[in-house]
């Protein structure tokens, strides 16, 4: 991290809450090495299908959450803008999931 605080010339607590978030993201991943204080970062091979994959839970849990609600909800106008919103999740969940087939089976056929 350091090396990119001078990379960048941004502040260390920059990069460490973007770094947190690629993380989180399943972009990069944290390593670390025998005797040394700090933490390593590193690409994570495929990075771009575990950051499809991610969107892909997420998604489902809010489509799981609007699902709930939409089942709880009588009234008309806001049932209706409820299964909008699940159309929709529904929709992005099935398209990033073609996405994240794509990305693994190329991923397969270069050999990562």
């Amino acid at each position: 991290m350091s090396e990119l605080v001078e990379l960048l010339r941004v502040s260390k607590g920059s990069v460490s809450t973007n770094t947190r978030l690629l993380e989180v993201l399943g972009i990069v991943e944290r390593q670390c090495k025998p005797g040394e204080r700090r933490d390593f970062f590193s690409m994570r091979s495929n990075p771009y299908a575990a950051l499809v994959e991610g969107q892909v839970k997420r998604f489902e849990a809010a489509k799981a959450v609007v699902t709930k609600a939409k089942s709880a909800v009588t009234e008309g106008h806001s049932r209706s803008k409820l299964a909008d919103l699940e159309r929709f999740y529904t929709l992005y969940q099935e398209s990033s999931s073609d996405v994240l087939e794509r990305l693994k089976s190329q991923a397969s056929e270069d050999g990562a």
